[in-house]
């Protein structure tokens, strides 16, 4: 139960974590795409 408790309340910090590698990723990106649109 414990274990299972841990997991659940660690599931939200991987997704903060995931989410946030994915927008420094994508950040240059984003910047190029817009320096295109201009």
């Amino acid at each position: 139960a414990v274990e299972t408790d841990a997991m659940e309340d660690n599931i939200p910090f991987k997704m903060v974590t995931l989410v946030g590698l994915l927008l420094k990723d994508l950040a240059p990106v984003l910047n190029n795409y817009k320096l295109a649109l201009l």
